[in-house]
């Protein structure tokens, strides 16, 4: 696994661009302005989300996740997380991320 500090690898002559940054070194791609030439590597253990969790997420641009896909995923996370099982919501911004629940 890739460390979180690490910006990219090469695994026999290919190259793995760390997901969290994508925005520091192909601001292009993490837009979807273009199509990466790399394979970009993002986890679950780089956003500190639990391996046996539902997560709810989005990692394009906030604006594509209209008013009822965001009511839908926080009225789902409130409810199961009151009958005590392990979900997340996790949504990001060209500039950082949140996670839901935080550790």
């Amino acid at each position: 696994m890739m460390a979180s500090n690490q910006a990219q690898i090469m695994v026999n002559n290919i190259l793995i661009q760390n997901g969290l940054t994508t925005n520091q070194t192909n601001n292009k791609s993490a837009t979807g302005e273009e199509i990466p030439r790399c394979v970009i590597l993002s986890s679950r253990l780089q956003y500190n989300l639990p391996d046996e969790a539902v997560v709810y997420c989005n990692f394009n641009q906030l604006y594509k996740i209209d008013p009822c896909t965001l009511e839908m995923w926080v009225s789902e996370q409130l409810s199961v997380c009151f009958q005590g099982n392990n979900h997340a919501l996790c949504v990001s911004s060209s500039k950082n991320y949140v996670c839901y629940p935080q550790e």
